[in-house]
């Protein structure tokens, strides 16, 4: 009997190895709360992913979006600059015909001062014409004196003097004649001109007042 009892109790090596068995299988074998936390963590990963791909959908779209509107707005800032280079140009074209206009109104008043001169020239020549149209007359005069005074003088020596005189007077007559006929000339010349210079400023004007408003 005592023999039977000693067999039938297990050693204390093998009793060891036994419980360092089954504690590692408990170690190993997982509990219903790990299983429960792990479903969670997969669940919790997978709603992320979900969530994650229409945010960055909606991220591609805005980003899409910000470079159309930037494209456009570099296509503004180019018409814009192009617009401004052609407004400066312009501006420097409107600048120089006016400053064009302005000398050709200068020119406009020294061609008004000259018609000015040339019409007092004019004027002191008609006089001239006259007073010589008098001393004429008064040439004449003498010489029909001669004529009726001194008969005893030849009457072709009294002709030829008067047809010297007659002569010589009638040649500065046409002289002066030619001169008026001249400054005639030329004062409907510069008439003309003046008419041209002021249809020309009257449309510098114009258009500078059109340029003003716009």
């Amino acid at each position: 009997m005592s023999d039977n009892r000693i067999r039938n109790i297990p050693s204390t090596a093998s009793s060891k190895q036994s419980s360092q068995q089954s504690s590692k299988k408990i170690e190993h074998s997982p509990t219903s709360y790990q299983l429960v936390l792990s479903q969670f963590c997969n669940n919790q990963k997978r709603e992320k992913h979900q969530k994650s791909v229409p945010c960055m959908q909606s991220d591609r779209s805005l980003i899409q979006n910000l470079q159309q509107q930037i494209i456009e707005l570099t296509k503004k800032v180019d018409h814009l600059t192009q617009e401004n280079k052609t407004l400066k140009q312009n501006r420097v074209n409107s600048l120089d015909n006016i400053q064009i206009k302005y000398q050709q109104m200068n020119n406009y008043s020294r061609l008004l001062e000259q018609l000015q001169q040339l019409k007092i020239e004019n004027i002191s020549l008609k006089q001239s014409l006259f007073q010589l149209k008098i001393d004429f007359q008064i040439s004449i005069n003498p010489l029909k004196q001669i004529i009726n005074h001194y008969i005893t003088v030849p009457q072709h020596d009294i002709v030829d003097v008067f047809e010297l005189r007659r002569s010589q007077l009638e040649e500065q007559i046409s002289l002066q004649k030619s001169k008026c006929e001249l400054l005639n000339i030329e004062r409907t010349q510069l008439l003309e001109q003046n008419n041209n210079l002021e249809n020309e400023l009257y449309q510098c004007k114009q258009k500078l007042e059109n340029t003003i408003k716009e």
